[in-house]
């Protein structure tokens, strides 16, 4: 009896997954400036959460996630411009473009308790979205981005890590220390299959900009935001807490251990998704004193 209602829990799993992979390819559209932004939306709850990819990524990437999260509230995973099915049509390619479109996005969905996940690249943008003061996103959580808010690369820092990823792209060795010493290389080769074998040139240039941006506008930005912050990281650059409270008094920070940067995301799913749905909780909390 036991093992019969274990192969029914797994085959019920099996087939939620399922469900949830064929409504990835399902995106609803919204217009914003000249470009044609792509999101997908699963399940419902009362709370939103945002996913937003990281540079080189899609929203395909938060794949791991959508099971779980989405049996406890909405979510809604979004392709920035150039990125998956989004277009490329701009020729700016800025952080506050970034969180402008966002903005369209929840426009579109019409949602009133939204937390906003930002992985690397997309932790800037979600830091762009609630520096616009809107009244439906009630907390941002930075993935494995944005340790130490007083960092302020120079352009020739910015031009050694644009040059070290020209050269390691889609390198293998490369992405297994992303994800963990111990990661499958099912892993490494779902990343190059999700990744064009050519950057386009308009990646290049955000990937320059939001390095430009933390040294620019960052900090300018984190006092306008007037929604709590907190971080899910990797272990492999410590948290500024301290130096993250002058900017947002309740900021905290989970760690997660043995992983690297891409594994943030792809390793450790379960305790992310715990972590996480605490977060969501815990702003909502907030948001009702």
């Amino acid at each position: 009896m036991y093992s019969r209602t274990c192969r029914r829990l797994a085959l019920t799993a099996i087939l939620l997954l399922a469900l949830i992979t064929e409504a990835a390819s399902q995106s609803t559209e919204v217009v914003t400036g000249s470009d044609t932004i792509s999101y997908a939306s699963f399940g419902s709850g009362p709370a939103t959460i945002l996913l937003v990819h990281g540079w080189s990524n899609n929203r395909t990437f938060w794949e791991p996630h959508l099971f779980e999260l989405s049996r406890r509230h909405r979510v809604v995973a979004v392709d920035l411009a150039s990125f998956g099915e989004s277009t490329a049509h701009r020729t700016e390619w800025s952080m506050a473009a970034f969180g402008s479109d966002l903005a369209a996005v929840l426009d579109d969905i019409d949602e009133d308790q939204v937390v906003v996940v930002g992985f690397s690249m997309g932790g800037a943008v979600a830091v762009e979205l609630a520096a616009l003061g809107r009244e439906d996103v009630i907390g941002i959580v930075l993935v494995d981005v944005l340790q130490d808010p007083d960092y302020a690369p120079s352009d020739d820092e910015i031009d050694r890590r644009l040059e070290q990823t020209r050269q390691n792209w889609r390198d293998p060795t490369s992405l297994q220390s992303a994800l963990s010493p111990s990661a499958s290389t099912s892993l490494v080769r779902r990343y190059i299959s999700r990744t064009p074998e050519v950057v386009p040139e308009e990646w290049w240039a955000s990937y320059r900009n939001v390095f430009v941006w933390m040294r620019t506008d960052m900090r300018t930005t984190l006092r306008s935001v007037r929604v709590p912050i907190a971080a899910i990281n990797s272990a492999g650059t410590p948290t500024l807490v301290e130096a993250w409270q002058q900017y947002a008094p309740g900021f905290s920070a989970h760690v997660l251990g043995d992983v690297g940067h891409l594994g943030s995301i792809w390793e450790r799913v379960d305790e992310f998704d715990e972590v996480l749905i605490g977060l969501v909780e815990d702003f909502r909390g907030l948001s009702r004193d």
